[in-house]
């Protein structure tokens, strides 16, 4: 059984078995007792433990404002709904905020140690879809049964060779709203045979001026396909590096697993890409009302001092975003 820790009165939410939590709990105190200073002016120690060698670290204001080279402030002042002059007056506060930035790691064996200790409680977890162990399971979309990784398998006998195609790529979704984008996704919840797969396709219609916000898919790489016009596609890596071009007709671009990720249309007429996820849920992190437009909200407070502006701008930027699809 997995549990998670309540983490009150300064005890860590630990993840585990029940058998184990003891030697994650509080440690004993070493006097009668200890009242909290909250005006304490003393320097905070956090310590993070990571179940990867190489976790990365996207530090999104660095990411957006601070790429080399840098993201258009056209394409920028689109996503955030802003005028360019905004957006380059964010930019203009963040040369010296990369060489700022530091981590100190810990030795090599303590990290070892670390990550051992998490492995150890959390190995099932690491797999977003795990390999299957059947030729197929074709998602039964109608069981009440609880879903973990994956929908429960229809009956065998129930199984069909229409489960295995799927027309609805043929047409595209209207691209009537604010972000000039129509969706056709060819994923689980619509083709059920690619079930435990692995695999996730969507087609996607851009108008003249239509882009995706700024996003990321946690579980996923992407691989893109241009069928008609021209796209500017771009990523941003956890260097800041901001890797762009505009692909036309017959190209393809990869977007690594997790990568902040922009793509709009370059040209003046329509354009027509084929979108493909090396999972069945790649999940969809729309930064821009990640950041804006959350429920509930991120504190103007914390946001102004992460992209170093005033408050008045991070609630002018926040106003913007009651139009937008989800």
């Amino acid at each position: 059984m997995v549990c998670e820790g309540d983490g009150k009165d300064g005890g860590a939410a630990v993840v585990g078995s029940n058998s184990a939590r003891s030697s994650f709990s509080d440690p004993d105190p070493l006097q009668d007792f200890c009242v909290a200073d909250l005006k304490s002016t003393t320097t905070v120690v956090l310590i993070s433990a990571y179940n990867s060698q190489l976790p990365g670290i996207a530090l999104l204001p660095l990411n957006l404002f601070a790429s080399n080279p840098t993201i258009p402030n056209e394409i920028l002042a689109k996503n955030l709904q802003v005028d360019v002059n905004v957006i380059a007056i964010i930019k203009s506060k963040f040369p010296m905020a990369a060489a700022k930035f530091s981590i100190k790691t810990t030795s090599s064996f303590f990290l070892v140690l670390c990550l051992s200790t998490i492995l150890f409680f959390t190995l099932s977890c690491f797999s977003a879809d795990p390999d299957p162990l059947q030729d197929f399971c074709v998602a039964d979309l109608k069981s009440t049964t609880t879903v973990v990784n994956g929908f429960p398998c229809k009956p065998v006998s129930q199984v069909t060779s229409n489960d295995f195609f799927y027309s609805g790529l043929m047409n595209g979704s209207s691209t009537a709203n604010p972000l000039g984008i129509g969706i056709s996704p060819a994923d689980v919840n619509n083709f059920p045979g690619v079930n435990t797969l692995g695999l996730a396709v969507a087609r996607v219609d851009f108008a003249a001026g239509g882009y995706i916000p700024l996003h990321s898919h946690p579980r996923a790489s992407e691989v893109i396909y241009i069928i008609s016009g021209e796209i500017h596609i771009g990523f941003v890596s956890t260097t800041n590096v901001f890797y762009s071009k505009v692909l036309k007709s017959g190209e393809l671009s990869i977007i690594p697993r997790g990568l902040v990720h922009s793509v709009s249309n370059a040209g003046q007429e329509k354009a027509v890409m084929i979108a493909t996820f090396n999972s069945q849920q790649p999940g969809f992190a729309k930064i821009p009302s990640n950041l804006f437009a959350s429920n509930p909200t991120i504190p103007n407070e914390i946001l102004a001092k992460n992209f170093q502006v005033d408050v008045n701008v991070i609630a002018i930027i926040k106003s913007k975003f009651g139009n937008l699809i989800n």
